[in-house]
């Protein structure tokens, strides 16, 4: 019989030996923080290995999740939708932690967070629109420059490089944190201001990215602003 998550997870198969490591506790008795379990964990050599993919498969599952928001959405599923939005939101915030901190970045993980991200805040104003048609109606000015400012870096990175852009600014975190509290609010019957604030950032935050892929000689993924992108270039020459 094959159990579920053995091959990625082998502490998960029956008769398993493995174990997860408990992390010592402080000299007061203190419990050790989340961080500190963490760390304990990745420390662990018969574990490490597959919590290195953890990251990786939360991002994978919130691009999976991309179909699941668009089909509740088409069949008319609202709670539903904000749910699997929020686990969305709190997989993109959970998946970067964890791999700083099991020591698992990776290009393949910076990409793939990046594509996830794209897809999934380009389908929410499509999503909004079938589930709450006289919001998006109502805010759609606010929804285009969203749309803008996710779109414009993409198809400019796709257009130099042929790859889409991860650069994950500061400006850009700022908008996705912005836009998560923002699109939540909205969609669940509160005021639209929190949206009036994080699409005019997320528009500028697509603008910065869309200079750094012009500024940049080549590819590259993890850079905090233009600031740092225009070091680099003087740098290469």
């Amino acid at each position: 019989m094959i159990w579920p998550g053995g091959d990625i997870f082998p502490f998960l198969r029956p008769g398993s030996d493995i174990t997860l490591p408990a992390p010592a506790r402080h000299n007061d008795g203190r419990a050790p923080s989340a961080c500190a379990a963490v760390r304990a964990i990745a420390a662990d050599g018969k574990t490490q290995q597959a919590m290195h993919h953890l990251p990786n498969i939360l991002s994978a599952l919130r691009l999976g999740s991309i179909p699941l928001l668009l089909w509740l959405a088409w069949t008319g599923h609202p709670l539903a939708f904000l749910v699997i939005l929020l686990a969305a939101i709190l997989s993109d915030a959970l998946d970067g932690w964890l791999a700083r901190r099991l020591g698992a970045t990776s290009a393949v993980g910076v990409r793939l967070d990046s594509l996830a991200d794209y897809g999934v805040y380009i389908a929410v104003p499509l999503a909004g629109w079938w589930l709450w048609p006289h919001i998006v109606v109502r805010e759609t000015f606010w929804f285009a420059l969203v749309v803008v400012g996710y779109a414009l870096p993409g198809a400019l990175a796709l257009l130099r490089f042929h790859r889409l852009s991860s650069y994950h600014t500061w400006s850009a975190k700022l908008a996705v944190a912005l836009l998560s509290v923002a699109v939540l609010v909205l969609f669940a019957g509160g005021p639209a201001w929190p949206l009036h604030i994080g699409a005019p950032v997320a528009l500028l935050a697509g603008l910065e990215q869309g200079a750094i892929t012009l500024l940049a000689h080549r590819p590259r993924d993890d850079i905090p602003s233009i600031v740092h992108a225009w070091r680099a270039r003087r740098t290469q020459g």
